[in-house]
């Protein structure tokens, strides 16, 4: 229609071609940039560029693309989020009806996903079949999540498994002072053999009976010793 109104403006080829290629937009404008600067064949006349611009910008030729690619996409090991989100932007580039959408994206789920759906009522639209296949995927994740041994959880297993006790060791009532170094087997045994205190080493007396400060000492024998 530009070209008509104004013909004296748009005399040659070239000017139609450089006009037209203003026009253009985003990845388009890219293009024709770089066909322009590198005097491109499909510059030559206005009608070169169209039937050019057809070939490389067809969206049948992108859909056929998106087609492919959509028959073959799954959703793996990824959520069904990011596989719902892929799945609707090339299905927007499809002509698929919504039937054959709803196959396809049932079909492309985990099967983790899929034992759990076939066991529910299917909704009949694309739209609550997504919904759907989020809220199972969204709920076997929180369940995977609960399996994961904690820290704690798993030394306590390590523990039962040893068949350690996790139960804190009974107190030991041997004759021992704050700061002083427990007895070991040949010393109790050498001073019960010689008569000494198990407390002290010293003889005369023994652990219950020390002056030392043996917590063991029996008040009773104490106060009569007092009297």
């Amino acid at each position: 229609m530009h070209f008509s109104l104004q013909p004296r403006t748009f005399a040659t080829e070239q000017s139609k071609v450089a006009f037209a290629l203003t026009l253009l937009t985003g990845r388009a404008a890219l293009w024709g940039t770089a066909v322009w600067e590198n005097q491109d064949p499909c510059c030559a006349s206005f009608q070169t560029l169209a039937a050019e611009m057809r070939r490389v910008f067809d969206r049948a030729v992108a859909g056929r693309e998106a087609a492919r690619t959509l028959a073959e996409l799954k959703q793996g090991g990824g959520s069904v989020s990011d596989y719902s989100i892929e799945f609707r932007t090339l299905a927007a580039e499809c002509q698929w009806n919504e039937e054959a959408q709803w196959d396809m994206f049932l079909h492309g789920l985990a099967d983790r996903v899929l034992r759990e759906i076939y066991a529910l009522d299917l909704p009949p639209t694309l739209n609550g079949l997504i919904e759907l296949a989020l809220r199972v995927d969204s709920r076997l994740s929180r369940v995977e999540r609960l399996k994961v041994p904690t820290q704690f959880s798993g030394a306590a297993e390590t523990r039962r498994s040893s068949g350690v006790d996790a139960v804190s060791p009974v107190y030991d009532p041997e004759p021992m002072k704050v700061g002083r170094a427990r007895l070991s087997r040949e010393e109790k045994e050498r001073r019960r053999s010689q008569g000494l205190c198990l407390y002290c080493g010293t003889a005369g007396h023994f652990a219950y009976d020390c002056r030392v400060g043996s917590p063991l000492r029996r008040p009773h024998q104490h106060q009569h010793s007092s009297r």
